[in-house]
């Protein structure tokens, strides 16, 4: 039998249902106990508290945005990123004063002893899967939303895809175990971010060539160290933001020549200013 709930499309502020499959027996063959496919458009600084219960969640932003908190992490959910919240999971999502957020959603239940159990990361994962995964999630929300009952399955084929599109793209981000030089290396920019380290110096520190440092840094850990430099500087001056931290010392605690190149840097890696990140993680 296949249920769905067909809803006026949303306003800002609003999300619906689209439809939804369940207790069917195509569905229990895969071992998929239901998919619910929902969209909408949050704005104004909306807050949500979200629990995934037994469930996977998929949530694709098209537009605006906003910050989700889950477990010790918070995560930016801005335009053609994909989150994915495993099952037993609570998190609060907080759109971006002033820029609606608008999102899709699939919420996906697996059966015990499911194939597709090992396809999902077990931890919140964001990231950009393109344009394919896009669609597919599209597809799904809009066949289940608008096509007669006989097309259903149409949705069905449309998640087994995403399913392995998002398999390969988190299984390609898995990167091998880090060798003793590189943990040292990344140790060292951990330690003083705010330094301004050269590859000559680093690979002297670790006891390697700068060839040999640079080689087996980027193969290990999938980015050159001053990239992963950068995104250490990100980490923490998130952690600083949220820690009420002033922007003009989060920006000389971590060796930028100016607030303004701070700011710079920051907004284009991040995606908002550091002042609206730093309003919305005290805010909560």
């Amino acid at each position: 039998m296949i249920t769905e709930t067909l809803i006026k499309p949303p306003s800002p502020g609003m999300g619906f249902t689209a439809g939804s499959l369940m207790n069917d027996s195509l569905l229990q063959a895969l071992g998929i106990r239901h998919v619910f496919a929902s969209c909408g458009s949050e704005q104004d600084d909306h807050v949500n508290q979200v629990r995934t219960g037994g469930d996977w969640i998929m949530l694709a932003t098209l537009g605006g945005g906003g910050t989700i908190a889950a477990g010790d992490g918070s995560f930016a959910s801005l335009p053609t990123t994909l989150f994915l919240a495993p099952s037993g999971l609570c998190f609060e999502e907080r759109a971006i004063r002033g820029a609606a957020w608008s999102w899709l959603c699939l919420r996906v239940g697996l059966a015990p002893g499911s194939p597709f159990l090992d396809l999902l990361p077990k931890q919140p994962w964001l990231g950009r899967p393109g344009l394919e995964c896009f669609q597919c999630i599209s597809d799904i929300v809009a066949t289940l939303h608008g096509c007669p009952t006989g097309y259903r399955y149409v949705a069905v084929a449309r998640l087994i895809v995403l399913l392995g599109i998002l398999d390969r793209l988190i299984k390609r981000g898995k990167r091998p175990a880090i060798s003793e030089a590189v943990d040292r290396a990344c140790s060292l920019l951990c330690r003083e971010p705010g330094r301004t380290w050269s590859v000559p110096e680093l690979a002297r520190r670790c006891g390697m060539s700068e060839s040999s440092l640079a080689h087996r840094f980027h193969a290990e850990t999938g980015d050159t160290p001053r990239r992963w430099l950068a995104a250490q500087r990100m980490r923490e001056a998130r952690r600083l933001l949220a820690g009420r931290i002033s922007i003009k010392e989060v920006s000389e605690r971590l060796g930028f020549s100016s607030r303004y190149h701070f700011t710079r840097v920051f907004t284009r890696l991040e995606g908002l200013p550091p002042g609206r990140f730093q309003r919305l993680a005290t805010r909560r």
